[in-house]
């Protein structure tokens, strides 16, 4: 009896071995492998459910299914930490012409529910019968962040279509070290020369802010996959903005005044020169994209806007091919958008530069830009001629049900929604307009019924003639 027993209860423990998923301690993403259904996952359309095969591993995979435009997100919520390296990836299954691209997306939020921005993949095109992975890559979350939203977010040609997923992870936190930082040398003091007070309607030129920047692991790239680094949140060891680099001017990260999260990016000028700062991005040729930025510039001090450059090297080098601007902002006591619309990639495209661009009026100046997005989007409609598959210009926006209790949708940080773009259609015939109709007859002598009725007389009278007459001969030939 004791053997049956120990045999007994070691085959339930193997079968609970066996039956336990490997997953990473690491790994915070529930139902990765939708070994469980769709539990835990959220459908921006609800049209999500769990199938056999094919599968990347394991007995099941989602399927997002949709008869819906234009654009589609399967999502979960995780914790985070904030300044901590993580992860986001899986396995995905798109042999459907009508899908257009797939892409993931890390959304941040802060303890109390407000977005501080997002964090993109590169984008999965074309049509695969195999699966295919796709990383967010190793990115440090913002100084403040609570929350993460998970996104696989697909952007389809038109619908019916199909994707499929599986093995999805949240790998993090990781540690990131803190690098030692060396001080300056000091400047040989100077004299200061007596400067006249700015004039009210210039922002007065403040001390360096004090920022304590967050730190990023390993070499920082020339070249993004995606835009980061967005809200200025992390910084450099000399307080500038990771990710970001200029042309004239001065940049830094400042605390005040920002537009969403803790901090913004000012330029300074000293010149009336055109200055900008940029960071250059990886795209994919044939996709449209969407910049967006909120700036701030005093009323007088010159104008701000968003430029998009494409260029056929992978880094950003040599001639830009074309460039798309966003309207300008000439200044106010608010930050304002900027938004250059849905703009396609040309089809020799490699990278792009995002430029938010400052041409100041007034020798001394300053710039502050926050919330930068740049991510694919839907290309604009056309009205008379709307295309099913074509978004309103806008970036894609966050979508699906409320988001847990800490997250509060539409709070005071979101960005003000952008008026939808307008356009006249080119090249297109007018319409033919009907032949006037036929003139009245004018004989006043009698109706035009009459003269037909006659004509249709004389007609069978004269074929009852010729029936006559060839009768009558036919009768004689015969007799």
């Amino acid at each position: 009896m004791i053997r049956i027993a120990l045999s007994v209860v070691l085959a339930i423990a193997t079968l609970g071995v066996f039956d336990s998923r490997d997953v990473a301690g690491e790994d915070s993403l529930a139902n990765g492998g939708f070994e469980a259904g769709t539990s835990s996952w959220i459908a921006s359309h609800r049209q999500l459910e769990a199938m056999g095969a094919p599968l990347h591993a394991g007995d099941f995979a989602g399927r997002l299914m949709s008869h819906a435009l234009p654009e589609h997100e399967v999502y979960q919520w995780a914790p985070v930490s904030p300044a901590q390296a993580y992860r986001f990836g899986g396995w995905l299954r798109s042999d459907d012409p009508n899908v257009r691209l797939i892409y993931l997306r890390i959304t941040w939020f802060d303890d109390g529910g407000n977005l501080i921005g997002p964090t993109d993949s590169t984008h999965l095109t074309g049509e695969d019968p195999a699966y295919r992975a796709l990383e967010t890559g190793s990115t440090v979350s913002p100084v403040g962040a609570a929350s993460a939203r998970l996104g696989i977010r697909v952007l389809p040609f038109t619908v019916p279509f199909s994707v499929r997923f599986d093995d999805f992870y949240f790998e993090g936190p990781a540690t990131v070290p803190i690098p030692e930082i060396t001080p300056p040398p000091p400047t040989p003091s100077a004299t200061p020369k007596p400067t006249s007070p700015p004039s009210p309607s210039s922002p007065t030129p403040s001390p360096q802010p004090d920022v304590t920047p967050t730190p990023v692991p390993g070499e920082e790239p020339s070249v993004f996959n995606t835009l980061v680094n967005g809200g200025f949140e992390v910084a450099r060891s000399d307080g500038t903005p990771y990710g970001w680099r200029k042309q004239g001017g001065e940049m830094r990260v400042a605390s005040s005044p920002r537009y969403k999260g803790n901090h913004s990016a000012v330029l300074s000028s000293s010149t009336t020169s055109t200055k900008w700062i940029y960071q250059t991005v990886a795209v994919t040729p044939g996709v449209f994209y969407e910049a967006t930025a909120s700036a701030l510039t005093s009323e007088g001090s010159g104008e701000v806007f968003a430029r998009v450059s494409w260029y056929t090297s992978a880094d950003g080098s040599g001639s830009a091919l074309e460039s798309a601007d966003s309207a300008p902002s000439l200044g106010g006591s608010s930050f304002r958008p900027l938004a250059t619309g849905a703009i396609q990639a040309p089809a020799d495209t490699s990278s792009a530069k995002v430029r938010l661009m400052f041409r100041p009026s007034s020798a001394t100046a300053l710039a502050y830009f926050d919330a930068v997005t740049f991510a694919a989007t839907s290309p604009q409609p056309n009205p008379g001629h709307p295309d099913p598959t074509a978004g309103n210009g806008r970036p894609p926006t966050d979508i699906g049900p409320t988001p847990p209790p800490h997250v509060r949708a539409g709070s005071a940080g979101d960005a003000p929604e952008l008026p939808p773009a307008t356009g006249v259609l080119s090249n297109v015939k007018p319409e033919r307009e009907p032949p006037p109709p036929l003139p009245a007859s004018k004989d006043s002598g009698r109706p035009d019924w009459a003269i037909a009725l006659a004509l249709v007389g004389a007609a069978a009278a004269v074929c009852v003639w010729g029936a006559t007459e060839w009768w009558s001969r036919a009768r004689a030939r015969d007799r």
